[in-house]
């Protein structure tokens, strides 16, 4: 989960991030399933499409207000970024993996 921290730099660190993301996504899925019987659709997150990113930033939130509502945890609205912007990134980049550490905390992955 650390590598959800970094903030990419170029087009190799952001497929390292989505591929991460993708399976931390996953990873809480089955953990919820496991715990409370609860399915969480997984969608095509990985790779992330920068050319187009209206749909997988809706689906990726989706999947992050599903996971918040039944975990309890925070949520932010991660479908307001500029992935061009470095510090709109950065900020994206923070709020996103403090939502993945929270859900891995009280699911108890970490």
């Amino acid at each position: 989960m650390a590598t959800l921290y970094n903030v990419p730099t170029n087009e190799n660190e952001m497929n390292i991030f989505s591929f991460n993301n993708y399976a931390e996504h996953v990873k809480i899925a089955s953990a919820i399933f496991a715990q409370y019987g609860i399915t969480v659709p997984i969608y095509p997150l990985d790779p992330i499409p920068l050319s187009d990113m209206g749909d997988w930033l809706l689906q990726h939130q989706n999947l992050h207000n599903i996971m918040n509502e039944l975990l309890g945890t925070n949520s932010d609205d991660l479908t307001d970024v500029n992935f061009k912007d470095p510090q709109q990134l950065a900020q994206w980049i923070w709020l996103h993996a403090q939502e993945h550490y929270q859900a891995a905390d009280v699911l108890q992955l970490t």
